[in-house]
């Protein structure tokens, strides 16, 4: 049984110009241990998906799934107390701007300890686990930190910080929305490296969310590319990054600088993202896909496994590489 099951779920907010679906039909698996990344362009649906996943989203939205199940226990029918108690322990998520996340009233130590606060340790047993936390994450001299305000730490520091807080209930499935999106690039890679670390010795599935692809070939196991809050792609990253087979992510990756070398012009996808006025009711990329046909532009394409291969799904009624496949398949 995979560790977090999300089917067809869906995201709608009202606006005054009616209902708008911001999320659409995601199916999503993912197992203990497991390392996820979830890409796409800003405006793809990427953070409302987890944040409809931790119950973070605001009243107003409307969420709808088939299934939206960890370990066995279905979110979407458990108690609002029930939910609390694994939403920030069992799951736990690391926010994009480190230096708003966290409380400026109040230490490091105090909001690490208030992250301890229901695990029922004494005041002195939470002061000892808030610097065992910050020495995990890397953090120098962690005890002379905890008396530190968030305004005396670099955006690095107030990143582990945050990871640090996510660490205390001993989460098994961590989500990194953008996690270095305000880092520089030593900076990023350092907290990437902490990242994929702490996965792997304490067996955590880990999402991470980003529009950087670099990003995901240094760290992801299988990946899931989303446009227009859908679904269009999910392979193993290697398969991804050999064989892209939807047009949108052939694009993201001949957008990316180390492909486009040796070339006058960086290859850019053209177009903007749809919104809610001019969202496709076919397949929503076929406005900038360079390669749409008559049925992609009156049919929605089914986010479904690819012939010959269940392991890659795909959301396109002409999948790329396929006429090499078809031509192996005749020999």
């Amino acid at each position: 049984m995979a560790l977090l099951e999300i089917e067809d779920l869906s995201v709608t907010f009202p606006t005054s110009s009616g209902p708008f679906r911001a999320v659409e039909g995601v199916d999503l698996a993912v197992d203990q241990g497991e390392f996820l990344g979830v890409v796409g362009e800003s405006g793809s649906g990427k953070s409302v998906t987890m944040l409809a996943l931790m119950g973070l989203l605001p009243p107003q939205a409307t969420i709808e799934a088939k299934r939206l199940v960890f370990e066995g226990r279905d979110l979407r029918k458990i108690s609002s107390h029930d939910r609390r108690r694994i939403v920030g322990r069992e799951i736990a998520m690391i926010f994009q701007e480190p230096m708003s996340s966290l409380n400026p009233c109040f230490t490091v130590g105090f909001q690490i300890r208030e992250a301890l606060g229901k695990q029922g340790l004494d005041r002195a047993a939470r002061r000892r686990r808030a610097v065992e936390l910050l020495d995990e994450v890397g953090i120098p001299a962690p005890e002379e930190r905890l008396s530190a305000f968030p305004h005396q730490l670099s955006g690095g520091m107030s990143q582990r910080v945050m990871i640090a807080m996510m660490l205390a209930g001993g989460p098994r499935l961590l989500v990194a929305d953008e996690p270095t999106t305000a880092l520089d690039v030593t900076i990023q890679a350092q907290i990437l490296d902490l990242l994929r670390r702490l996965q792997r010795d304490k067996g955590m599935a880990l999402i991470l969310i980003t529009h950087d692809m670099a990003v995901v070939a240094e760290t992801a196991e299988r990946v899931l590319v989303m446009y227009a809050g859908q679904p269009v792609e999910e392979q193993a990253a290697r398969g991804l990054f050999a064989r892209p087979r939807h047009p949108y992510a052939e694009a993201l990756l001949e957008a990316l600088p180390e492909r486009g070398f040796g070339k006058r012009r960086l290859p850019t996808i053209p177009g903007v993202v749809p919104g809610a006025l001019d969202r496709p009711k076919s397949c929503v990329f076929h406005p900038r896909c360079r390669y749409a046909q008559d049925d992609c532009r009156t049919v929605r394409p089914p986010f479904a496994p690819l012939h010959g291969d269940p392991n890659v799904r795909v959301r396109c009624f002409h999948p790329r590489n396929e006429d090499a496949r078809v031509a192996e398949e005749a020999r």
